[in-house]
């Protein structure tokens, strides 16, 4: 499976906004790209979705710039995955789609299996809290002690 840079720049970003969620200090665009390593225009395609999903919010003014919507407990990889990605289902097996859906399908061994994987994905994406990915962040970065 492939999952867009949408979905993970969207992620990293997240993460980022969440390390800092406590301090209640809003990010710029700039300091995002510059910590995450994440092309400036290309960010700001995906903080504005990242808020049309309601995952993000902008405050204005000279200190301005992005906080997390929530919580970062409260959101999960699920969330922005789901905004970026949705369905991994083939598009043919998804009930859905009605009478564009594959002709096959209630005959076809192999659509349970698009289920069920599109399932263990989203209940896998659903546990991880931006929160614990922010946790692991200031772990891995931290400098080692000799």
């Amino acid at each position: 499976m492939k999952l867009s840079t949408r979905t993970r720049y969207g992620t990293r970003a997240a993460v980022e906004l969440a390390s800092c969620y406590h301090r209640g200090v809003p990010l710029s665009l700039k300091d995002i790209s510059l910590k995450q390593n994440i092309p400036l225009k290309y960010l700001a395609k995906i903080m504005n979705s990242l808020k049309t999903a309601g995952l993000v919010k902008t405050l204005r003014g000279a200190s301005g710039g992005f906080v997390l919507a929530r919580a970062p407990q409260e959101i999960s990889v699920a969330d922005i995955f789901n905004y970026f990605e949705g369905s991994i289902v083939p598009k043919e097996c998804n009930p859905s789609r009605g009478e564009r859906m594959c002709k096959r399908y209630s005959n076809c061994a192999t659509a349970k299996v698009w289920a069920g994987l599109e399932s263990t994905v989203s209940e896998y994406l659903q546990k991880i809290k931006i929160g614990d990915l922010a946790k692991d962040s200031v772990e891995l970065n931290k400098p080692a002690l000799f």
